[in-house]
């Protein structure tokens, strides 16, 4: 049985969640998906105020997979936090939009996302994509990148 990833899956419409979460159960069926709406609710879990008292239910996130355009804290903000975060700074974030603008691809690199991914809206191609992504952070070397040196592979709590 392979190794369980625990991944927090943020976006604004519940309807995309919902969508997101039944391609993730179909392709990436060893990810724990904590999903919350926005980026304000993200926060609130990273800083631990949504966590405190679910912490064996929804433990530390390994990978973000975050929402670009949603009101009141983007997924630019969100990014922007979670690099300037002690904690979080090498927490996988990789961006997952409908904006194919280069600016938006190439500031999201600027302020560190891991990867950035077109949003899919048929079915089919969101489970090849979350498919995709469970192959390649499975297997890829973090060696030396540091990526999934979350506290939750280093043993930390988030209290």
């Amino acid at each position: 049985m392979a190794t369980r990833l625990n991944v927090m899956l943020v976006d604004d419409s519940e309807a995309v969640l919902v969508l997101l979460q039944r391609a993730i159960c179909t392709a990436a069926p060893d990810w724990d998906v904590r999903a919350v709406r926005g980026g304000k609710a993200a926060l609130k879990f990273l800083e631990g105020e949504d966590a405190l008292n679910q912490q064996e239910r929804y433990p530390a996130p390994e990978v973000l997979l975050l929402d670009l355009n949603m009101p009141g804290m983007s997924g630019f903000d969100v990014l922007q936090w979670v690099r300037a975060s002690a904690r979080w700074q090498h927490l996988v974030v990789i961006l997952f939009s409908a904006s194919e603008e280069q600016r938006d691809v190439n500031r999201a690199y600027a302020l560190g996302a891991n990867s950035y991914l077109l949003k899919k809206t048929g079915f089919e191609e969101l489970c090849q994509t979350f498919a995709m992504l469970d192959r390649f952070w499975r297997n890829a070397s973090f060696a030396t990148v540091g990526a999934l040196a979350t506290p939750a592979r280093q043993g930390l709590s988030l209290e």
